[in-house]
């Protein structure tokens, strides 16, 4: 998955979710878009849950790459 943050205060509330939940990120170097794995013992949907509303609000953008969760 890849997170785009459309400012500075939501790049943290960003930041901030993905390290509660488990998974892991990395940042590109100068820029708000973070590539994320979550990780096999994270439940996916619970994760989905907790990041779409954000997306509801245009608060960032997500883009789905390779789901490798079972039953997604």
């Amino acid at each position: 998955m890849r997170v785009i943050a459309f400012d500075d205060e939501n790049m943290r509330l960003v930041r901030d979710l993905l390290e509660k939940s488990g998974c892991d990120y990395e940042v590109f170097s100068g820029t708000r878009l973070v590539a994320v794995d979550v990780p096999p013992h994270v439940s996916y949907k619970l994760f989905y849950e907790k990041i779409d509303p954000l997306c509801a609000n245009e608060v960032i953008e997500v883009e789905e790459s390779c789901i490798q969760h079972v039953g997604m």
